[in-house]
């Protein structure tokens, strides 16, 4: 993917970089060179949307006997639960909270209306107005930031309606007691305090 924006991302770099040799010496000229630079970086943010991978979500995970219940636990036995190869029957991974943004943005469709969360109008890299930022730490260390909004959001009939839906991610000043998760009645991305004792549904990420 880094191929392919690259060449995207220099182009937008020698612009941005043009701008800011040039000097702003009235309120009207710096207003313009503001947002030539702002229109500069959406494009940019608009083109990394396209290129990201969207992530393949197994199932719900269920108890799997007769009553074949949703199965709940807390976030640290979800992640453990998606490393585990054989309950899973391939690679997989809890997901992050930028994926479960990703699992909410996606455009509805006539076959996932009404039956799997669609419709957000998803995730932005810079700063945007009725988006929020979502400041987390992922399960493997790195610090990813993005800005989210829920807007326009489509809650699907069962399952999805369950508040908390667990990510591997947490809140980055302490992501062990601050765990993200994906609201499915609402489409929010949230952390929450004192997880310890909370529980939640499961999905694993596949492939990966």
């Amino acid at each position: 993917m880094l191929n392919r924006l690259l060449p995207i991302l220099i182009v937008n770099l020698i612009v941005i970089s043009g701008y800011a040799n040039n000097e702003c010496n009235t309120l009207p000229e710096c207003q313009q060179l503001r947002t030539q630079l702002v229109n500069s970086l959406a494009a940019v943010d608009a083109r990394i949307q396209v290129l990201q991978p969207s992530p393949q979500f197994g199932n719900i995970v269920t108890t799997g006997d007769l009553n074949n219940k949703y199965y709940i636990m807390t976030q640290a036995e979800a992640i453990r639960y998606c490393k585990d190869s054989k309950k899973v029957q391939q690679p997989a991974h809890l997901p992050s909270a930028r994926e479960l943004a990703q699992f909410a943005s996606r455009q509805c469709t006539f076959d996932i209306l009404g039956k799997e969360p669609c419709g957000a109008a998803g995730i932005s890299e810079t700063m945007k107005e009725g988006y929020s930022l979502v400041h987390a730490k992922n399960a493997d260390g790195k610090v990813d930031s993005f800005y989210f909004s829920y807007a326009g959001y489509n809650r699907p009939f069962g399952i999805f309606n369950y508040p908390a839906i667990w990510s591997s991610s947490g809140y980055v000043f302490n992501p062990e007691f601050q765990p993200f998760r994906f609201n499915g009645k609402l489409g929010e991305i949230e952390y929450i305090d004192d997880f310890k004792s909370i529980y939640g549904i499961v999905l694993c990420v596949l492939g990966q």
